[in-house]
Protein backbone atom coordinates (compact mmCIF):
# COMPACT_ATOMS: atom_id res chain seq x y z
CA UNK A 1 0.00 0.00 0.00
CA UNK A 2 2.50 2.47 0.84
CA UNK A 3 4.38 1.72 -2.48
CA UNK A 4 1.53 2.03 -4.38
CA UNK A 5 0.66 5.47 -2.52
CA UNK A 6 4.48 6.57 -3.25
CA UNK A 7 3.62 5.93 -6.64
CA UNK A 8 0.50 8.26 -7.12
CA UNK A 9 2.27 10.56 -5.31
CA UNK A 10 5.45 10.47 -8.20
CA UNK A 11 3.00 10.64 -11.00
CA UNK A 12 0.97 13.71 -9.64
CA UNK A 13 4.12 15.28 -9.14
CA UNK A 14 5.45 14.33 -12.66
CA UNK A 15 2.01 15.26 -13.99
CA UNK A 16 1.99 19.12 -12.33
CA UNK A 17 5.91 19.35 -13.66
CA UNK A 18 4.48 18.87 -17.14
CA UNK A 19 1.98 21.38 -16.64
CA UNK A 20 4.69 23.95 -15.35
CA UNK A 21 6.31 23.16 -18.31
CA UNK A 22 3.37 23.73 -20.41
CA UNK A 23 2.55 27.13 -18.60
CA UNK A 24 6.17 28.62 -18.88
CA UNK A 25 6.45 27.55 -22.65
CA UNK A 26 3.05 29.11 -23.03
CA UNK A 27 4.19 32.94 -21.59
CA UNK A 28 7.45 32.14 -23.12
CA UNK A 29 9.19 32.55 -19.84
CA UNK A 30 12.52 31.80 -20.41
CA UNK A 31 13.55 32.04 -16.48
CA UNK A 32 10.64 29.80 -15.13
CA UNK A 33 11.20 27.50 -17.73
CA UNK A 34 15.05 27.40 -16.80
CA UNK A 35 14.60 27.18 -13.22
CA UNK A 36 11.89 24.18 -13.60
CA UNK A 37 14.37 22.43 -16.12
CA UNK A 38 17.08 22.68 -13.33
CA UNK A 39 14.97 21.45 -10.53
CA UNK A 40 13.19 18.61 -12.35
CA UNK A 41 16.40 16.80 -13.85
CA UNK A 42 14.40 13.68 -15.61
CA UNK A 43 11.77 15.91 -16.79
CA UNK A 44 10.65 14.52 -20.40
CA UNK A 45 10.24 18.03 -22.24
CA UNK A 46 8.62 16.09 -24.93
CA UNK A 47 5.82 15.14 -23.30
CA UNK A 48 2.24 16.30 -23.15
CA UNK A 49 0.13 17.95 -19.92
CA UNK A 50 -2.11 14.98 -19.67
CA UNK A 51 -4.64 17.36 -17.64
CA UNK A 52 -4.95 19.73 -20.62
CA UNK A 53 -6.67 19.49 -23.96
CA UNK A 54 -6.54 16.54 -25.90
CA UNK A 55 -4.73 18.50 -29.05
CA UNK A 56 -2.26 19.50 -26.95
CA UNK A 57 0.92 20.71 -28.56
CA UNK A 58 4.39 20.20 -27.13
CA UNK A 59 6.25 22.68 -25.31
CA UNK A 60 8.58 23.59 -27.83
CA UNK A 61 5.67 24.36 -29.99
CA UNK A 62 4.28 26.53 -27.31
CA UNK A 63 7.79 28.55 -27.24
CA UNK A 64 7.85 29.01 -31.07
CA UNK A 65 3.96 30.12 -30.75
CA UNK A 66 5.69 32.53 -27.96
CA UNK A 67 8.45 33.63 -30.36
CA UNK A 68 10.77 33.14 -27.28
CA UNK A 69 14.06 32.10 -29.17
CA UNK A 70 15.30 31.51 -25.25
CA UNK A 71 12.82 29.41 -24.35
CA UNK A 72 13.60 27.56 -27.48
CA UNK A 73 16.79 26.93 -26.83
CA UNK A 74 16.68 25.56 -23.44
CA UNK A 75 14.14 23.00 -24.70
CA UNK A 76 16.16 21.99 -27.41
CA UNK A 77 19.45 21.82 -25.31
CA UNK A 78 17.49 19.59 -22.99
CA UNK A 79 16.55 17.10 -26.18
CA UNK A 80 12.99 18.52 -27.29
CA UNK A 81 11.81 17.60 -30.83
CA UNK A 82 12.03 19.79 -33.33
CA UNK A 83 9.83 17.65 -35.59
CA UNK A 84 6.53 17.13 -33.63
CA UNK A 85 3.76 18.24 -34.85
CA UNK A 86 0.53 19.48 -32.70
CA UNK A 87 -2.00 16.82 -32.23
CA UNK A 88 -4.40 19.84 -33.41
CA UNK A 89 -6.45 19.42 -36.56
CA UNK A 90 -4.11 21.72 -38.29
CA UNK A 91 -0.94 18.99 -36.93
CA UNK A 92 1.25 21.90 -37.05
CA UNK A 93 5.06 21.84 -36.04
CA UNK A 94 6.93 24.84 -34.52
CA UNK A 95 8.59 25.87 -37.68
CA UNK A 96 5.04 26.05 -39.52
CA UNK A 97 4.13 28.28 -36.15
CA UNK A 98 7.13 30.49 -36.48
CA UNK A 99 6.92 30.77 -40.09
CA UNK A 100 3.19 31.72 -39.91
CA UNK A 101 3.38 34.14 -37.47
CA UNK A 102 6.79 35.70 -38.95
CA UNK A 103 9.25 35.42 -36.65
CA UNK A 104 12.05 35.08 -38.55
CA UNK A 105 14.92 34.76 -36.01
CA UNK A 106 12.57 31.43 -34.35
CA UNK A 107 12.69 30.16 -38.21
CA UNK A 108 16.18 30.62 -38.39
CA UNK A 109 16.36 29.30 -35.10
CA UNK A 110 14.55 26.18 -35.40
CA UNK A 111 16.45 25.39 -39.19
CA UNK A 112 19.56 25.03 -37.64
CA UNK A 113 18.11 22.81 -35.04
CA UNK A 114 17.64 20.97 -38.42
CA UNK A 115 13.63 20.87 -38.28
CA UNK A 116 12.01 19.87 -41.19
CA UNK A 117 11.17 22.48 -43.71
CA UNK A 118 9.17 20.79 -46.04
CA UNK A 119 7.33 19.01 -43.19
CA UNK A 120 3.73 19.75 -43.74
CA UNK A 121 0.84 19.98 -41.79
CA UNK A 122 -2.57 17.64 -41.84
CA UNK A 123 -3.57 18.72 -44.79
CA UNK A 124 -0.55 19.26 -46.56
CA UNK A 125 0.52 23.04 -45.82
CA UNK A 126 4.36 23.29 -45.76
CA UNK A 127 6.02 26.01 -43.64
CA UNK A 128 6.77 27.49 -46.88
CA UNK A 129 2.79 27.87 -47.95
CA UNK A 130 2.10 28.95 -44.63
CA UNK A 131 4.80 32.35 -44.64
CA UNK A 132 3.63 33.26 -48.36
CA UNK A 133 0.29 33.20 -47.45
CA UNK A 134 0.26 35.33 -44.37
CA UNK A 135 3.38 37.49 -46.54
CA UNK A 136 6.34 36.71 -44.48
CA UNK A 137 8.71 37.30 -47.04
CA UNK A 138 11.87 37.54 -45.20
CA UNK A 139 10.76 33.87 -43.67
CA UNK A 140 10.07 32.88 -46.89
CA UNK A 141 13.96 33.59 -48.17
CA UNK A 142 15.06 32.10 -44.48
CA UNK A 143 13.33 28.60 -45.63
CA UNK A 144 14.27 28.62 -49.24
CA UNK A 145 17.94 30.02 -48.53
CA UNK A 146 18.99 28.33 -45.64
CA UNK A 147 16.66 25.65 -45.45
CA UNK A 148 16.53 24.68 -48.78
CA UNK A 149 12.44 24.61 -48.63
CA UNK A 150 11.50 22.83 -51.78
CA UNK A 151 9.62 26.08 -53.84
CA UNK A 152 6.74 24.20 -55.58
CA UNK A 153 5.72 21.62 -52.94
CA UNK A 154 2.12 21.56 -52.93
CA UNK A 155 -0.54 21.23 -50.42
CA UNK A 156 -3.22 18.04 -50.69
CA UNK A 157 -5.49 20.00 -52.91
CA UNK A 158 -2.67 21.03 -55.23
CA UNK A 159 -2.00 24.62 -54.30
CA UNK A 160 1.68 25.51 -54.25
CA UNK A 161 3.47 28.05 -52.30
CA UNK A 162 3.03 30.72 -55.62
CA UNK A 163 -0.68 30.13 -55.83
CA UNK A 164 -1.13 31.09 -51.92
CA UNK A 165 0.82 34.37 -52.32
CA UNK A 166 -0.80 35.06 -55.74
CA UNK A 167 -4.83 34.52 -54.33
CA UNK A 168 -3.76 36.76 -51.24
CA UNK A 169 -1.74 39.00 -53.32
CA UNK A 170 1.30 38.92 -51.25
CA UNK A 171 3.56 40.81 -54.18
CA UNK A 172 6.94 40.40 -52.05
CA UNK A 173 6.57 36.70 -51.23
CA UNK A 174 5.23 35.81 -55.39
CA UNK A 175 8.26 38.36 -56.43
CA UNK A 176 10.80 36.01 -54.13
CA UNK A 177 9.02 32.50 -55.13
CA UNK A 178 9.31 33.46 -59.06
CA UNK A 179 13.16 34.31 -58.60
CA UNK A 180 13.60 31.15 -56.99
CA UNK A 181 12.56 29.15 -59.61
CA UNK A 182 8.51 28.18 -58.89
CA UNK A 183 6.55 27.32 -61.63
CA UNK A 184 4.24 30.44 -62.69
CA UNK A 185 1.61 27.76 -64.73
CA UNK A 186 1.45 25.09 -61.85
CA UNK A 187 -1.74 24.13 -62.13
CA UNK A 188 -4.53 22.55 -59.34
CA UNK A 189 -7.53 21.44 -61.57
CA UNK A 190 -10.16 22.69 -59.12
CA UNK A 191 -7.96 25.88 -57.95
CA UNK A 192 -6.47 26.82 -61.20
CA UNK A 193 -2.35 28.13 -61.74
CA UNK A 194 -1.38 31.17 -59.61
CA UNK A 195 -2.47 33.36 -62.55
CA UNK A 196 -5.97 31.98 -62.11
CA UNK A 197 -6.14 32.88 -58.32
CA UNK A 198 -5.23 36.49 -58.72
CA UNK A 199 -7.71 36.93 -61.17
CA UNK A 200 -10.07 35.26 -58.72
CA UNK A 201 -9.50 37.53 -55.66
CA UNK A 202 -8.94 40.72 -57.90
CA UNK A 203 -5.38 40.94 -56.98
CA UNK A 204 -3.85 43.07 -59.97
CA UNK A 205 0.15 43.59 -58.25
CA UNK A 206 0.23 39.52 -58.36
CA UNK A 207 -1.33 39.45 -61.83
CA UNK A 208 0.82 41.93 -63.17
CA UNK A 209 4.24 39.89 -62.21
CA UNK A 210 2.95 36.50 -63.37
CA UNK A 211 2.59 37.80 -66.76
CA UNK A 212 5.69 39.38 -66.66
CA UNK A 213 6.87 36.67 -65.76
CA UNK A 214 5.67 34.20 -68.73
CA UNK A 215 2.71 32.90 -67.13
CA UNK A 216 -0.21 31.61 -68.98
CA UNK A 217 -3.40 33.75 -69.75
CA UNK A 218 -5.38 31.04 -70.78
CA UNK A 219 -4.76 28.31 -68.61
CA UNK A 220 -8.37 27.20 -67.42
CA UNK A 221 -9.57 25.05 -64.22
CA UNK A 222 -10.79 21.50 -64.35
CA UNK A 223 -14.55 23.04 -65.45
CA UNK A 224 -12.77 24.95 -68.53
CA UNK A 225 -12.57 28.37 -66.53
CA UNK A 226 -10.17 30.94 -67.48
CA UNK A 227 -8.27 33.78 -66.01
CA UNK A 228 -10.57 36.13 -67.61
CA UNK A 229 -13.64 34.73 -66.87
CA UNK A 230 -12.35 34.40 -63.17
CA UNK A 231 -11.78 38.38 -63.48
CA UNK A 232 -15.16 38.88 -64.74
CA UNK A 233 -16.77 37.07 -62.09
CA UNK A 234 -15.32 38.77 -59.47
CA UNK A 235 -15.52 42.34 -61.54
CA UNK A 236 -11.95 43.32 -61.59
CA UNK A 237 -11.62 45.79 -64.20
CA UNK A 238 -7.75 46.16 -63.62
CA UNK A 239 -7.28 42.00 -64.07
CA UNK A 240 -9.66 42.31 -67.28
CA UNK A 241 -7.71 44.78 -68.73
CA UNK A 242 -4.29 43.25 -68.30
CA UNK A 243 -5.61 40.21 -69.68
CA UNK A 244 -6.34 41.86 -72.69
CA UNK A 245 -3.90 43.58 -72.95
CA UNK A 246 -1.83 39.82 -72.98
CA UNK A 247 -3.79 38.81 -75.72
CA UNK A 248 -5.82 36.16 -73.78
CA UNK A 249 -8.77 34.93 -75.52
CA UNK A 250 -12.39 36.35 -75.12
CA UNK A 251 -14.43 33.64 -76.87
CA UNK A 252 -13.33 30.38 -75.16
CA UNK A 253 -16.43 28.86 -73.25
CA UNK A 254 -15.95 26.67 -70.70
CA UNK A 255 -18.03 23.40 -69.79
CA UNK A 256 -20.94 25.56 -69.28
CA UNK A 257 -21.11 26.92 -72.21
CA UNK A 258 -20.20 30.14 -70.79
CA UNK A 259 -17.95 32.99 -72.45
CA UNK A 260 -16.17 35.80 -70.38
CA UNK A 261 -18.78 38.08 -71.70
CA UNK A 262 -21.41 35.82 -70.57
CA UNK A 263 -19.59 35.91 -67.29
CA UNK A 264 -19.23 39.78 -66.95
CA UNK A 265 -23.18 40.13 -67.86
CA UNK A 266 -24.48 37.35 -65.32
CA UNK A 267 -22.38 38.93 -62.44
CA UNK A 268 -23.42 42.57 -63.52
CA UNK A 269 -19.69 43.51 -63.94
CA UNK A 270 -20.66 46.35 -66.76
CA UNK A 271 -17.58 47.80 -66.76
CA UNK A 272 -15.88 44.46 -67.88
CA UNK A 273 -18.86 44.08 -70.25
CA UNK A 274 -17.97 47.56 -71.91
CA UNK A 275 -14.09 46.25 -71.67
CA UNK A 276 -14.72 43.17 -73.43
CA UNK A 277 -17.01 44.64 -76.17
CA UNK A 278 -14.28 46.62 -76.80
CA UNK A 279 -11.70 44.61 -77.55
Amino acid sequence: AAALKEAGADRAARAQAIRKLREAAQAGNARQLSQLLASCPSLDVNAVDAGAKSDEPTALWHAANARSGRAIALLIERGARVNVAGNDPKGSTPLYVAALRGCLSIVQQLIAARADVDRASATGITPLYAAAEFGERDCAAALLDEGHALVDNPADDGRTPLWSAAAFGRLDCAALLLERGADADACSGRFGTPLFASCEHGKVDTLAALIAQGASVNKAIDTGRTPLHAACTKGSAGCVRQLLAAKASVDVACSANMTPLHAACEAGKAACVRMLLAS
